[in-house]
């Protein structure tokens, strides 16, 4: 389960990361017609997207398959 959510996590990071335009546009831009994110926006997207990046590999990494830590639910 731990892996799933890393990978998870870190693929959502990715992706705010390298179009946090498209990001921008799935989350807020549909909604709104003629709209444009902020810059600014864009750059927290981004952040946010590192930030994803790296809980997704501590969790592969200390939740993952050969770890030893298992999450509640866990089986085997």
């Amino acid at each position: 389960m731990g892996f799933v959510a890393g990978f998870f996590a870190f693929v959502v990071g990715l992706f705010h990361l390298f179009a946090p335009r498209a990001a921008w546009y799935l989350h807020i831009g549909w909604k709104i017609r003629g709209a444009e994110p902020t810059d600014e926006y864009l750059a927290l997207v981004r952040v946010g997207g590192v930030v994803l990046c790296i809980i997704g590999v501590l969790l592969f990494i200390f939740v993952g398959p050969h770890s030893t830590v298992r999450v509640a639910g866990d089986v085997g």
